[in-house]
């Protein structure tokens, strides 16, 4: 997390408990410090969150490896493979860094 930088900051007030609000713009930070793994199975950066009146919407890209864990040859990794071949796809053919 220490790598993390601010690329936006906005200030929206609710009529809320800020306890409900902040859970809702934790899942990327909570994802990568608590489970690592899923750096490899779950697109961190590319994340989207919307504010819609008193509705949100949490748009996160699965299956897809965070920017930080694809190597310059865009190969899978070792993780994403497994599951590929978990869920039936022929991997055998696959680049693996």
């Amino acid at each position: 997390m220490e790598s993390m930088v601010l690329v936006s900051d906005e200030t929206v007030e609710w009529n809320c408990n800020w306890k409900t609000s902040v859970d809702i713009f934790q899942r990327p930070i909570t994802c990568v410090a608590f489970i690592p793994e899923s750096e490899y199975l779950a697109d961190d950066v590319n994340v989207q969150m919307d504010l819609y009146g008193p509705h949100s919407r949490f748009i996160a890209p699965m299956y897809i490896p965070s920017p930080r864990k694809i190597g310059e040859d865009k190969a899978l990794n070792q993780t994403m493979v497994e599951y590929l071949k978990s869920e039936g796809f022929p991997v055998e053919s696959l680049r693996v860094t």
